[in-house]
């Protein structure tokens, strides 16, 4: 999967989406969605380095449990008919009083 790719799949089921930090007008929306990636490879083959390999972390806030959250649930589904399947962790952050569900995903750069 290509970061274009995962980016669509994202802003199909959310219009808060934020690259890498949350934009100052969707720190408050729910539900909203913020990816990064957290660590660099290479893809090598012969000898020299072919593409970029990079981990982005998924994060899903909201304001109801993950298992009635779309938002979860159609990033979840759309994953997994492209064949991947991340696990999901969720947890709940009393200071904000929302839901925080969030993944791994490699994609190539």
């Amino acid at each position: 999967m290509t970061k274009d790719e995962l980016s669509q799949i994202l802003h199909d089921f959310s219009s808060n989406v934020s690259d890498s930090i949350t934009d100052m007008e969707n720190q408050n929306l729910y539900p909203r969605v913020v990816y990064w990636s957290y660590a660099w490879d290479y893809i090598v083959g012969s000898g020299a380095a072919h593409e970029d390999l990079r981990t982005y972390q998924v994060s899903i806030w909201g304001k109801v449990p993950p298992e009635h959250n779309a938002v979860v649930a159609g990033i979840r589904g759309a994953l997994a008919s492209l064949g991947y399947y991340p696990t999901i962790h969720h947890e709940y952050v009393r200071e904000d009083a929302a839901f925080h569900s969030y993944f791994s995903l490699e994609v190539i750069e």
